[in-house]
């Protein structure tokens, strides 16, 4: 029998094909993603939501790393923990493929390019449903 860690409730623990991720000093739906690979533990987020965590296709993890009221900040971390912020004041997105995103932030329903670039497609938004999600995985 092997212990990953004695710091890990099975509530935050969330697979992708055979890794597991799981979070560690979870407080108020933020805490710690490790990633471990079947021999070894790996950091790779401090102060992410513990939950709506998506798989890239480029091997990242896509999730929200900061909580303001009703919004979060939205983030992508590669293998080693490097962290790049996508946009802030984020309600809901979607990962369409090639560091690209669709998001709702304001009410408003934007598309950000691979170079950050934002474009807003609509305004006054309640909800919007993308089919396919080819790109990657939730984690679950």
């Amino acid at each position: 029998e092997t212990e990953v860690s004695d710091q890990c409730d099975s509530s935050y623990v969330r697979s992708y094909g055979n890794e597991f991720y799981y979070f560690e000093d979870v407080e108020d739906g933020m805490g710690t993603l490790y990633l471990y690979d079947g021999s070894k533990s790996y950091l790779l987020a401090e102060d992410i939501v513990s939950s709506d965590i998506f798989y890239g296709d480029d091997g990242s993890i896509i999730g929200y790393s900061d909580i303001n009221s009703d919004s979060y900040e939205l983030s992508v971390y590669d293998k080693n923990g490097k962290d790049e912020r996508v946009a802030r004041d984020v309600t809901s997105y979607t990962y369409l493929g090639n560091n690209c995103y669709i998001v709702m932030k304001d009410g408003d329903l934007y598309y950000i390019d691979k170079k950050g670039n934002d474009t807003r497609l609509a305004r006054n938004v309640s909800y919007y449903v993308y089919p396919g999600q080819d790109a990657g995985h939730w984690i679950y």
